[in-house]
Protein backbone atom coordinates (compact mmCIF):
# COMPACT_ATOMS: atom_id res chain seq x y z
CA UNK A 1 0.00 0.00 0.00
CA UNK A 2 0.40 3.68 -0.30
CA UNK A 3 0.77 5.95 2.65
CA UNK A 4 -2.88 7.31 3.03
CA UNK A 5 -2.95 10.58 5.25
CA UNK A 6 -4.96 10.61 8.34
CA UNK A 7 -8.63 11.91 7.48
CA UNK A 8 -9.71 15.02 8.40
CA UNK A 9 -13.15 16.11 9.14
CA UNK A 10 -14.80 19.59 7.93
CA UNK A 11 -18.03 20.95 9.50
CA UNK A 12 -20.06 22.59 6.85
CA UNK A 13 -19.87 26.39 7.31
CA UNK A 14 -23.51 27.28 5.85
CA UNK A 15 -24.99 25.26 8.72
CA UNK A 16 -23.45 24.08 12.38
CA UNK A 17 -24.54 20.71 12.74
CA UNK A 18 -22.89 19.16 9.25
CA UNK A 19 -19.17 17.49 8.25
CA UNK A 20 -18.27 15.69 5.51
CA UNK A 21 -15.52 12.93 6.21
CA UNK A 22 -13.91 10.22 3.27
CA UNK A 23 -14.22 7.05 3.75
CA UNK A 24 -12.61 3.34 3.98
CA UNK A 25 -15.58 1.72 2.69
CA UNK A 26 -15.76 -0.20 -0.80
CA UNK A 27 -17.02 1.00 -3.35
CA UNK A 28 -14.94 4.58 -2.29
CA UNK A 29 -16.87 6.69 -1.27
CA UNK A 30 -17.57 10.39 0.67
CA UNK A 31 -20.08 10.60 3.72
CA UNK A 32 -21.52 13.70 4.71
CA UNK A 33 -23.14 13.20 8.58
CA UNK A 34 -25.38 15.64 10.69
CA UNK A 35 -25.65 15.75 14.73
CA UNK A 36 -28.96 16.42 16.19
CA UNK A 37 -28.71 18.37 19.46
CA UNK A 38 -31.82 16.95 20.89
CA UNK A 39 -30.90 13.18 20.63
CA UNK A 40 -26.99 13.55 20.67
CA UNK A 41 -26.53 10.91 17.65
CA UNK A 42 -24.88 11.75 14.77
CA UNK A 43 -26.28 10.04 11.39
CA UNK A 44 -24.93 9.40 7.93
CA UNK A 45 -27.15 11.62 6.03
CA UNK A 46 -25.67 11.66 2.24
CA UNK A 47 -22.87 9.87 0.64
CA UNK A 48 -21.35 10.89 -2.52
CA UNK A 49 -19.17 7.59 -4.97
CA UNK A 50 -19.12 7.15 -8.83
CA UNK A 51 -17.35 5.34 -11.12
CA UNK A 52 -14.19 7.95 -11.00
CA UNK A 53 -13.96 7.82 -7.69
CA UNK A 54 -11.29 5.30 -7.02
CA UNK A 55 -9.46 6.33 -3.92
CA UNK A 56 -9.45 7.17 -0.93
CA UNK A 57 -10.76 10.94 -0.30
CA UNK A 58 -8.68 11.84 3.01
CA UNK A 59 -9.25 15.49 2.67
CA UNK A 60 -12.63 17.16 1.91
CA UNK A 61 -14.43 20.28 2.37
CA UNK A 62 -17.96 22.41 1.93
CA UNK A 63 -17.83 25.26 -0.40
CA UNK A 64 -18.71 27.97 1.68
CA UNK A 65 -21.49 29.90 0.16
CA UNK A 66 -22.75 26.92 -2.64
CA UNK A 67 -23.83 23.40 -2.13
CA UNK A 68 -20.45 21.59 -3.07
CA UNK A 69 -18.16 19.48 -1.76
CA UNK A 70 -14.43 19.21 -2.54
CA UNK A 71 -12.41 16.19 -1.67
CA UNK A 72 -8.96 15.36 -2.56
CA UNK A 73 -6.64 12.01 -2.23
CA UNK A 74 -3.19 11.52 -1.66
CA UNK A 75 -1.86 11.75 -4.97
CA UNK A 76 -3.55 15.35 -5.13
CA UNK A 77 -6.43 14.12 -7.23
CA UNK A 78 -9.28 16.50 -6.54
CA UNK A 79 -12.91 15.75 -6.84
CA UNK A 80 -15.88 17.80 -7.04
CA UNK A 81 -19.49 17.03 -5.94
CA UNK A 82 -22.76 19.18 -6.34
Amino acid sequence: GRYLPVFHARWDPKCDHSFVIGSMSQPRQVEVFSSNSKDKKCRKIMRFAGDLLGSVQSRCAFHPSLDVVVCANASGRVHIFR
